[in-house]
């Protein structure tokens, strides 16, 4: 048993919170119950990252799995160069958060030389507006 970082820090996870979130597991008594796990869940398959159903799958819909199931999502997640994709977004000048924490958008170049693009809508509403402009094609070559 354990517990996956998704549904509380989203994308924003770092070593300070994975830490905090150990500690936190123990002192809160949940280890000794046998939740041992923590779940880095940092994206997902363009991440690189350990592909985990956090869903109950006895009872998965059509759709998730779909999803979990989809070999081009797959062979992005399991690509052997394993390069780390990066944001073609613009971000502000005084930080290296994104202008828009909602939408986010990031590249990742594969073993083939393919670009897998990943386009990710973290809002509670439906984004019509992916302005090109501020979406930066050149970084990608």
């Amino acid at each position: 048993m354990g517990w996956n970082t998704w549904n509380t820090f989203g994308w924003e996870i770092n070593e300070e919170l994975i830490k905090q979130s150990a500690d936190a597991l123990v002192e809160s008594g949940l280890a000794e119950c046998g939740y041992n796990y923590i779940v880095i869940d940092d994206c997902w398959a363009l991440f690189s990252s350990p592909l985990m159903i956090g869903c109950d799958i006895r009872d998965m819909d059509e759709q998730t799995s779909a999803i979990l199931k989809n070999r081009d999502i797959i062979e992005i997640n399991q690509d052997e160069a394993g390069c780390v994709p990066f944001s073609l977004l613009q971000y502000t000048t005084e930080s290296t958060k994104p202008i828009d924490p909602d939408r986010m958008v990031y590249a990742k170049v594969l073993e083939n030389g393919d670009v897998a693009i990943g386009i990710f809508n973290f809002s509670e509403e439906e984004i019509n507006d992916w302005s090109a402009e501020r979406i930066e094609l050149d970084a990608i070559g």
